[in-house]
């Protein structure tokens, strides 16, 4: 049986490791990223201080195995710190219809 977040999920999700750029304001904050979606993605934050009150976010990424260096604004769906497993979902507001599309082939090839 599928939970409710699944069954809301419009796009499939691939797991995946790879640091990105999560700028906010001006500044970079290094996160890794767990999970990618051509509508969004999941980070684990690694180099941010606390109290951040952002909405919208500046992403800086590649993905394993390519050079190919994406930009996208993203929408903080979701900012968890319980038990210091801490992580946010992200919603992709803008992103290159060529960057949704590379993302979607790539999550066909790694999906789970």
């Amino acid at each position: 049986m599928l939970s409710a977040s699944a069954c809301q999920r419009r796009y499939k999700r691939a797991p995946v490791q790879a640091y990105v750029n999560k700028i906010i304001g001006n500044e970079p904050h290094l996160s890794m990223m767990r999970n990618i979606s051509a509508g969004g993605l999941y980070l684990e934050k690694l180099l941010e201080p606390d109290q951040q009150e952002a909405s919208h976010v500046g992403l800086e990424f590649q993905l394993p195995g390519s050079s190919r260096v994406i930009w996208a604004v993203g929408s903080i769906l979701r900012d968890e710190d319980a038990n210091q497993d801490e992580g946010t979902a992200i919603q992709f507001l803008r992103l290159s219809a060529q960057d949704k599309e590379y993302i979607r082939q790539y999550v066909e090839q790694k999906g789970e």
